[in-house]
């Protein structure tokens, strides 16, 4: 009997290591995101935290101290058939040209091409941040492009970066970003040469 369940409880793992986890793990059916290909964004991105200085191990000094900043970022959003949603994010650099900042990939979690909930991680060396965002917009009069006026927004998300100024610094904020659809960029892209 006591043979019996082992092997019982044997087959009952084997099956949720085999069937089971693989279908839950499976990727969900993710909209076609194309509508979205190219579509510019004025992004605000805001910073609310705490910055330690390198010595802060052993006392607080002078350096450590509340930080709350924001910028002004733009963003082209790359979407395909296949569910892929990414936004190239630039700041405005010299002579109002566009600085590559980052590609923030977000991985579609639930709703429509036009309205969903997707999250993002950015795990590097000196730096991690992860949280969800809530994208909402409308089709313009064609039908085939996003309308002015849609918008993204961040529901809960977090950064912590070290080396934010010196080595071995680290600072850690809640992260907010709000933004909106627009019809131009408000920095110049530069062509490759």
């Amino acid at each position: 009997m006591k043979n019996a369940r082992i092997v019982f409880m044997g087959f009952g793992i084997a099956f949720l290591i085999f069937v089971v986890a693989p279908i839950a793990s499976a990727q969900i059916n993710k909209p076609g995101f194309t509508v979205w290909n190219g579509t510019f964004l004025k992004l605000t991105q805001t910073i609310k935290g705490y910055y330690y200085s390198p010595t802060t191990l052993n006392n607080l000094n002078d350096y450590d101290r509340k930080v709350s900043e924001s910028e002004t970022l733009w963003g082209i959003v790359s979407g395909d058939i296949a569910g892929n949603f990414a936004i190239d994010i630039y700041a405005k650099g010299d002579n109002r040209a566009c600085d590559l900042q980052r590609t923030l990939i977000l991985n579609y979690v639930a709703g429509s091409q036009l309205e969903f909930v997707a999250n993002f991680l950015i795990d590097e060396t000196d730096i991690y941040s992860t949280g969800l965002v809530f994208v909402k917009a409308q089709l313009d009069k064609t039908g085939i492009a996003i309308k002015q006026g849609g918008t993204i927004s961040t529901i809960a998300a977090y950064t912590i970066e070290q080396g934010f100024d010196v080595p071995l610094d680290l600072i850690g904020n809640g992260l907010t970003i709000k933004g909106n659809v627009v019809k131009s960029l408000g920095c110049t892209l530069q062509m490759p040469q």
